[in-house]
């Protein structure tokens, strides 16, 4: 809203001469407050200088805005460390062109992209619509730059729409690595609705003068098609909300997880350095139940004694490992108290000695426990940390107002994260171990070439990509895996073993895994599922040829 105000009183300062001089000293205002506001915000005032000369506001107003265009940038730039794990404009426009224009076309067209249902029509529908808008916005630009002092208002709509499009292609940039669908993103729809907000201000009177109707009938068609997105409103956001809780956990207890911080940021490593100070000093979440002191509580005895006899439904249904810290693992469950028909926001766990060795939020929606044991049970599945040294011992899930706790063994890791080096010397799996009906006919996106091995993934023509695969192997084997950045439908089954299916790590790298548990028999199968047909939900694994 910066710039397009910005944008707009340059135009006054010239359109009403009487108050030229208040509105334009409005809009340097807004211009520069605009690089405080979020990244792009640096465009704004070089685009107003560019706008000034070309309306002609005279050479001290046009100099001013030039000079604060380079401080702007100055002050912006300096000392700035670009985010790790990003790409680059320059990158990709030597290495991925075409990609680069398919992403801001995207980004651009997204808004047609939801309008359609989403799928691979709706990707085609949007880079469509993103070029009829660049198509249309260019028709507009020659129009109003024959005579542009006389189309001040068309060219600050034209000059927003540019900045849209200089967001776009800097957001592709940084981002298209991560894939051509990340353009889709729920946060970039609003500078591409607001440009194309700006190009129906510019047709608007042409159509109402030459079709009214035929509008109003477009209009009318839009409604429509908007109506199945919006009653998506009135879903639940219940597990959303859930899974940033628990990565709010995962902070307030300094646990680098990435796959669950990611949730709420893509960098775990930039989130516990910033949220260091507020976590010590009890501040904003940190300070408020159930998350405030939790870090100084492991390994302590709990305030209020247990004294629970009765045991509560539920199970911890598996246990996952966190790559990135060793200290814990995260476990996964559900819990209902039959006596109170209701499970707790909060969830300690306790060791047979009576010390907390980790924490767990509920929460989660588990149709499956509402369906078997009680409807009042929909939301009791829970999450969180023990530390890594319980597995395989028993713990005692208590929670504020329950009248029973939840006893359980801690399950035992089937899979450790390895480091390596040479990729063929550190995998055992081969090709010959892949059973037939692979699903699997793809790659990763990167469409990774590794020397002496084979690359088979879900990523075949988009993340919507999904399939299952099969493998025998040996105790003590290990592959190669991969995935998207988006996790939590990406599955193992060891077959006929009474194991619980096991959702596997989020791996942006190559990443080995080890089948080493003494759970594992000598021999068994393993069915990899990628179920994720949505953005960044792809698997790949690479064997031996």
């Amino acid at each position: 809203l910066l710039p397009f105000v910005a944008f707009y009183l340059l135009h006054k300062s010239v359109a009403d001469e009487r108050h030229s001089s208040s509105y334009f000293s409005a809009a340097t205002i807004c211009g520069f407050l605009a690089i405080g506001s979020m990244a792009n915000g640096v465009l704004a005032l070089p685009i107003m200088t560019l706008f000034s000369v070309l309306i002609r506001c005279g050479w001290r107003r046009c100099g001013l805005l030039a000079v604060l265009s380079i401080f702007g940038l100055w002050i912006y730039f300096y000392g700035y460390i670009p985010p790790s794990g990003h790409g680059s404009l320059r990158g990709a426009i030597s290495g991925n062109p075409g990609g680069l224009i398919q992403y801001v076309l995207t980004y651009i067209g997204g808004p047609f992209y939801y309008l359609a249902g989403g799928g691979a029509n709706g990707l085609v529908l949007a880079k469509v619509a993103g070029g009829l808008l660049i198509l249309g916005s260019s028709i507009y630009v020659w129009r109003s730059l024959k005579d542009p002092e006389q189309s001040t208002l068309e060219l600050a709509m034209l000059f927003f729409i540019m900045y849209v499009g200089g967001t776009a292609l800097g957001t592709a940039g940084g981002r298209l690595i991560f894939g051509i669908d990340q353009a889709l993103s729920s946060r970039y729809m609003t500078p591409a609705l607001m440009a194309w907000a700006a190009l129906l201000v510019l047709s608007a009177p042409l159509i109402l003068v030459r079709a009214p109707k035929v509008f109003s009938l477009v209009l009318l068609a839009l409604l429509v098609a908007m109506v199945p997105q919006q009653l998506k409103a009135l879903k639940s956001k219940q597990d959303i909300l859930f899974e940033r809780n628990v990565a709010a956990l995962a902070i307030e207890l300094g646990v680098k997880d990435q796959a669950q911080i990611n949730n709420v940021y893509p960098d775990a490593d930039w989130v516990l350095s910033i949220a260091k100070v507020p976590v010590e000093r009890n501040l904003s979440i940190f300070g408020l139940p159930p998350l405030a002191d939790l870090r100084k509580r492991l390994g302590q005895q709990p305030v209020r004694k247990d004294n629970s006899v009765n045991e509560c439904f539920g199970h911890l249904d598996e246990i996952q490992q966190v790559p990135e810290d060793t200290r814990v693992v995260r476990v996964r469950g559900w819990i209902f108290d039959p006596s109170t028909q209701n499970q707790p926001e909060f969830l300690s766990m306790l060791d047979r000695d009576g010390k907390t060795v980790g924490f767990a939020l509920s929460g989660q929606s588990r149709p499956d426990v509402a369906l078997a044991v009680a409807e009042k049970a929909k939301n009791s599945g829970f999450k969180g940390y023990v530390l890594s040294e319980k597995q395989g011992m028993a713990v005692f899930a208590i929670g504020e107002g329950l009248k029973c706790r939840l006893s359980s063994n801690v399950p035992v890791l089937l899979y450790k994260v390895r480091q390596y080096s040479d990729p063929t010397a550190a995998a055992s799996v081969s090709k010959a171990s892949i059973l037939d009906g692979n699903k699997w006919m793809g790659k990763d996106f990167e469409k990774s070439d590794i020397p002496g091995m084979v690359v088979l993934g879900t990523f075949i023509h988009s993340d919507a990509d999904v399939g299952s695969m099969t493998l025998r192997m040996t105790r003590g084997d290990r592959l190669l895996y991969r995935s998207g950045p988006t996790a939590g439908r990406q599955v193992m089954e060891v077959l006929d073993s009474g194991i619980p299916p096991a959702i596997l790590p989020v791996a942006r790298e190559w990443t080995l895994l080890e089948f080493s548990s003494r759970k594992l028999p000598d021999q068994f199968f393993v069915k990899l599922s990628d179920n994720g047909d949505l953005w960044g939900e792809w698997s790949a694994i690479a064997v031996k040829n």
